[in-house]
């Protein structure tokens, strides 16, 4: 008695090939989804880092908030390291506060990589717009940015110039279509881009100072 053999059938092999394809096209983007996720919780603890960095910096110069740039003239040590001689970055400055070159990077932007180095590149900006402002300077401290997700030759310095403040953080928004920020009060969030304003002192978001309503 012969015994039978079960096989697929060139039909059967196909439908089941037809259908991992379909379970893949369907799961693959919730993974990718998920991964981009997980990289803006990193991105958003960095920028929490930051953020509470820049408030133990100011207890300890009479709550003078750090500026984009200290200088010229100065020479010291990088974080990397290294001696410099020229304007201290704020990098540098808040970077006793951080202990760690890596909360300056962030998981979903490798095209420029701090390393401890002086430039003026990087995946954070500081909103020169509150440079050197005190603490009881800022109104709303819940609302106004301080640090924020940029990209560019120019990212570090969120200062409206011609590349534009706003360009350089929502022409490429790395995380589900908005980025991260870190407000002057110590807490970060993540913003849709479109909700960001446009740069300039009517804005309780880019200017401390301001009084009005404006977001």
């Amino acid at each position: 008695m012969r015994r039978r053999t079960t096989a697929f059938t060139l039909i059967e092999l196909l439908v089941v090939i037809a259908i991992i394809a379909i379970l893949a096209a369907i799961l693959f983007p919730v993974f990718s989804r998920a991964r981009e996720k997980a990289r803006q919780t990193s991105c958003l603890s960095n920028l929490k880092q930051l953020g509470l960095a820049a408030n133990m910096y100011a207890q300890d110069y009479d709550e003078t908030l750090p500026i984009v740039a200290i200088g010229p003239g100065l020479t010291y040590t990088l974080p990397d390291g290294t001696s410099h001689s020229g304007y201290l970055l704020w990098h540098t400055a808040i970077f006793p506060y951080v202990k760690n070159i890596g909360v300056y990077n962030c998981p979903s932007y490798r095209t420029s990589m701090y390393s401890g180095q002086y430039t003026g590149g990087g995946a954070y900006g500081i909103n020169t717009l509150n440079d050197g402002l005190t603490l009881g300077q800022i109104n709303f401290p819940s609302e106004s940015m301080f640090f924020a997700e940029a990209s560019g030759s120019d990212s570090y310095n969120l200062d409206g110039d011609t590349a534009g403040a706003n360009d350089e953080m929502t022409a490429n928004p790395r995380h589900n279509g908005g980025l991260n920020n870190a407000f002057v009060d110590g807490h970060a969030k993540w913003m849709k881009a479109e909700n960001i304003p446009p740069f300039g002192t009517s804005s309780r978001y880019w200017y401390g100072p301001y009084t009005g309503s404006n977001p």
